[in-house]
């Protein structure tokens, strides 16, 4: 019986899976004075070979008979080396190969300098592999705005100009999105979506956002949803702020809902960093559209079901794994109002006045965020 149980359980867990609908937004799209960036690590431990591949597959087949060069923004705190290689296929087909020389970055010069180091000539072969190697270990490598350029007859001109994207690991490396909301940037500046290829979105019966975080101070994002891009925004949804701890370990992954919409679509999808001057890490990215039959997806596996709601006195909360609680409950101002460690199955409200409030709800590495209405 209890082997029939558990069969039960994983069919309609393997079915609610198989209902969503899983994007992946790119918000490298910067505007209004947020900073982005592209950090990769070389810790200690990786293989000697380890890098970082490009995976904008769109950019192959690269040539360079007539020579070329990496151009690249980048900044560091301690001074570093990288090179780039360029390889017939990736591994293990890599021959012929070309190999830049190392370029030196230096700690004392300012953010974003530029840097280039030339691509050697080869009339023969092609590439459909390019990879970026940081040569110094655990040092943060920040880069923005990589080229590929290649060179026409003279050696000079710019013939073409490719954009790779090395956010590839392999071997032990370390890649992070970097998103900073720095003083003096407008309110409203925030992170736009590149990849195009998610649009339209649509969210009938709700959806998620999840993605791995990491903080050094204390930081609030949330996500936007807009019908066009700027100016014609309406309508829109917007998510709960969600807040990252430096407390919690380093790739913490979080969730917040997305509002149910079943009369609109959305082409413009925007990610917002609340508090100002915080770098903010995040990986792997993912907006999930429920399908019809995901009104029960809390009991999937890193989703927490609370309920009711709204509520008055208490409320319940239930997941896949049963594991303990630690739930912060924030005001619409983002201040702390009550918060409880290791909670199985409900918690008290009653000294929380009516409203709308924000719960955090943190189980082993996982951290969602749902809003709550106290009656």
């Amino acid at each position: 019986m209890k082997n029939y149980y558990l069969l039960i359980v994983s069919l309609i867990t393997f079915n609610l899976t198989m209902a969503q609908t899983d994007f992946f937004p790119v918000y490298d799209g910067t505007f209004d004075g947020t900073v982005y960036a592209q950090t990769f690590t070389f810790p200690t431990g990786a293989q000697a070979w380890a890098g970082f591949a490009n995976n904008n597959t769109s950019i192959y087949p690269l040539s360079y008979p007539n020579g070329g060069q990496v151009s690249f923004k980048a900044t560091v705190a301690v001074d570093a080396e990288v090179y780039f290689r360029f390889e017939a296929n990736p591994y293990p087909d890599v021959d012929p190969a070309i190999v830049t020389a190392n370029v030196l970055l230096l700690a004392s010069n300012p953010a974003e300098t530029v840097y280039t180091v030339d691509i050697p000539a080869d009339a023969s072969n092609t590439y459909n592999s390019a990879l970026m190697y940081v040569v110094t270990r655990d040092v943060d490598v920040v880069t923005s705005e990589i080229k590929l350029i290649q060179f026409d007859t003279d050696g000079i001109t710019e013939l073409s100009v490719a954009s790779p994207v090395y956010d590839g690991t392999f071997d032990g490396t370390a890649y992070a999105q970097t998103f900073t909301f720095p003083t003096g940037a407008q309110a409203w500046a925030g992170f736009a979506n590149n990849n195009t290829g998610i649009y339209p979105l649509t969210f009938p019966d709700a959806g998620t956002v999840s993605f791995k975080a990491t903080v050094a101070v204390d930081a609030e994002v949330y996500f936007r949803f807009e019908a066009n891009p700027y100016p014609d925004v309406d309508p829109a949804i917007v998510t709960a702020n969600v807040l990252l701890l430096a407390s919690n370990p380093a790739e913490t992954v979080y969730t917040v809902d997305i509002p149910a919409d079943a009369s609109n679509t959305y082409n413009s999808a925007l990610m917002y960093v609340v508090t100002r001057d915080v770098e903010v890490s995040m990986l792997e990215t993912k907006i999930t559209q429920n399908a019809s039959t995901a009104s029960v997806d809390d009991l999937t596996a890193n989703s927490v079901k609370m309920y009711p709601n709204p509520a008055k006195g208490v409320v319940n909360f239930t997941s896949a794994s049963n594991a303990d609680l630690d739930v912060a409950v924030y005001d619409l101002l983002g201040k702390e109002v009550l918060r409880a460690n290791a909670v199985q199955s409900q918690l008290n409200i009653s000294s929380l006045n009516p409203g709308m409030y924000f719960v955090n709800m943190t189980q082993g590495t996982t951290v969602s965020t749902k809003k709550l209405v106290v009656r």
